[in-house]
């Protein structure tokens, strides 16, 4: 082999190394991205109004729970909760199913510690100021476990699993709305390693996070927390 042929396969072994890097560093780039942009909040655009929406936090917007409407319920209904129809086509119909069991779970756990739970037929809340709770979920992302598999020696998981939600209270009587919170969040290496290697995980898990912080978002109407 001549000179000229080995300085001639150094400098296409080096070109062939540095479109590789380059490629590796626009798709490292591309998924990172994707995963930021799934922990912005998402409406349904089901909402009675999303005027005045206020930043609260790194994963939620709300308009929050008025002076006068304050320590005035004492029950709550929670209705079905919806799953939008753009989610249930971008996902396996087994991660829906696990995540809306999740939530319906711990938010009827959640709510119940500040809430008299009740039903449209229940004759217990008649005539008692009666919070109606609508639920929606508006995104989730399943985690991508063979990707993750190639990429965590290298940079780490990259495609990790994430869940938005819309929380809606409403008056029983009036139909007037009281409350809402958009929220999103997504998993990742440092808040569950062990969900990147598994589609639901995260969405679980966050679905758990979303029930508890609804909780906490609506006490401010509950007369049983009333100070």
């Amino acid at each position: 082999m001549t000179k000229t042929q080995r300085s001639s396969r150094r400098t296409q072994t080096t070109d062939l190394v540095r479109y590789a890097s380059t490629t590796l560093l626009a798709l490292t780039c591309g998924l990172l991205l994707a995963a930021c942009a799934s922990t912005t909040p998402v409406r349904s655009n089901h909402a009675v109004s999303y005027q005045g929406l206020e930043k609260r936090g790194d994963q939620s917007m709300v308009i929050s729970p008025k002076q006068p409407d304050l320590g005035r319920y004492g029950w709550a209904i929670i209705e079905p909760i919806q799953i939008d129809e753009a989610v249930s086509s971008s996902v396996s119909p087994d991660t829906s199913k696990e995540v809306l069991e999740v939530l319906q779970s711990i938010l009827d756990k959640e709510v119940r510690q500040t809430f008299s739970l009740s039903d449209r037929a229940s004759e217990q809340s008649a005539g008692r100021p009666t919070v109606v709770l609508r639920v929606r979920i508006t995104r989730i992302t399943e985690a991508s476990p063979a990707l993750n598999v190639l990429t965590t020696a290298l940079v780490g998981p990259l495609r990790n699993g994430a869940l938005a939600a819309e929380l809606e209270a409403v008056d029983a009587a009036s139909g007037k709305q009281l409350a809402l919170m958009l929220w999103a969040d997504s998993g990742g290496v440092a808040k569950d390693f062990l969900g990147n290697f598994n589609r639901s995980a995260h969405a679980r898990a966050l679905a758990t996070r979303f029930a508890t912080d609804a909780s906490a978002f609506l006490t401010p109407l509950s007369s049983t927390k009333k100070q």
